[in-house]
């Protein structure tokens, strides 16, 4: 899939920097760290709502080495974590 979406970007001066940044990524296993919060309606008694909270800055920065390039990946109009 990384392949695939990497293959049709191109994003101005930032394009020749994709295949470092592809190939830091494949083969990789990104833990995700999250929390999920569900909200009790005790009048109804029920789930009122769900919020969910994931950092992919931290697993990202650790795998690419830098900031710019995990900006570049998580803006990337192919939606490559989407």
């Amino acid at each position: 899939m990384l392949r695939r979406a990497l293959a049709s970007v191109v994003v101005g001066s930032m394009s020749d920097r994709w295949p470092t940044v592809a190939w830091k990524l494949l083969d990789q296993r990104l833990v995700i760290p999250g929390t999920v919060h569900f909200k009790w309606d005790e009048a109804k008694h029920q789930f009122a709502s769900v919020y969910y909270e994931i950092d992919m800055l931290a697993p990202l920065t650790k795998v690419l080495g830098n900031l710019e390039d995990v900006c570049m990946v998580l803006n990337s109009p192919s939606g490559i974590l989407a």
